[in-house]
């Protein structure tokens, strides 16, 4: 008998906004809006201005965490709105 126990540990990612420029805001919109990107060339291109902003690449993030991380910035470049919980 095999048993698989998932679990999901807390991840904090500290992200230096001051390190998010109005050339990673368009490039963030850009990558964002996939129309005619295969999901390889969005994250090759928002990689670089992830691992900067976090210090940590893009593909080594857990995958709920990568996605929340993007949304957020989305909402930040957006609106001003910050994610809940900060």
């Amino acid at each position: 008998m095999i048993e698989i126990d998932f679990v999901q540990e807390p991840v904090k990612l500290r992200v230096d906004m001051n390190k998010f420029t109005m050339q990673d805001a368009l490039d963030l919109q850009a990558a964002m809006d996939k129309s005619g990107k295969t999901d390889h060339e969005m994250i090759d291109a928002l990689s670089p201005m992830i691992e900067r902003l976090c210090g940590q690449p893009l593909v080594t993030l857990p995958l709920e965490a990568a996605v929340e991380l993007l949304s957020a910035l989305q909402q930040r470049m957006n609106g001003g709105a910050t994610p809940a919980g900060n």
